[in-house]
């Protein structure tokens, strides 16, 4: 809906008509409405035999690779979100104009996704206070603007009112174990953890996943964690 969005829309369109490649835009104003619409014009490219793109960043990608599950359509990507690790793990061009000739080339690489119940992931899945604080972080800049102090205070006030730890069961391949943490996240983006600062970057991929916990530890270690972590 932004002036930026429309812009890069006219663009796509463009690049997509030299190429002579016949396109239908569905478009999303809110995080609700792109769960419809990417299922709708996923149910397209299978009745056109065709292919679905997501214009966007990672969750879109994200919404759209789930809607494509038990569907045999082709995933294709014009990164245009924050952080875009999935397009940067792939090496994916951002110029529409290389995009849309990646596509009319018609060739297709498998990528690594996972599970979480029934839900696919392609770059992460966490479990208690991370993703907590990216909820809290994504309202308060609706509120007060993107800024590092308001990533801060996001830190501060959700640490303050919930740093409770959890008792998982973990599952690998060198057995069970019992363990507490804050909060448990699962990487599938090699990009992303080399970014967050770690080595279990060059582990995943080849049906290999990241799991990173954190060790429970006091109030004032968490909120300068989580401190460093948002900033």
């Amino acid at each position: 809906g932004s002036a930026e969005g429309d812009t890069r829309r006219e663009a796509l369109a463009a690049a997509l008509a030299e190429q002579g490649l016949a396109h239908e835009f569905f478009s999303a104003n809110d995080g609700q409405a792109i769960v419809a619409r990417a299922d709708e014009a996923v149910q397209q490219a299978q009745r056109t035999q065709g292919m679905v793109a997501a214009v966007g960043g990672d969750g879109t990608v994200n919404t759209v690779a789930n809607a494509l599950q038990g569907r045999p359509v082709p995933l294709g990507v014009l990164p245009a979100g924050t952080f875009n690790y999935f397009a940067r793990a792939h090496a994916l061009p951002e110029d529409p104009r290389q995009t849309a000739a990646l596509w009319a080339s018609g060739s297709a690489q498998p990528v690594q996704a996972a599970l979480v119940n029934e839900q696919r992931f392609v770059v992460d899945a966490s479990l208690g206070l991370y993703p907590k604080l990216l909820r809290a972080r994504e309202e308060d800049n609706a509120r007060l603007g993107r800024w590092r102090l308001v990533a801060a205070w996001s830190a501060l006030r959700t640490v303050l009112r919930d740093n409770r730890s959890m008792t998982l069961l973990l599952e690998t391949s060198e057995g069970k174990q019992r363990i507490r943490t804050p909060t448990l996240f699962i990487g599938n983006n090699a990009v992303q953890l080399e970014q967050f600062g770690l080595p279990q970057a060059q582990a995943v991929g080849g049906g290999v996943l990241a799991a990173v916990r954190v060790r429970p530890v006091g109030r004032w270690q968490l909120i300068g964690l989580a401190l460093r972590g948002l900033m």
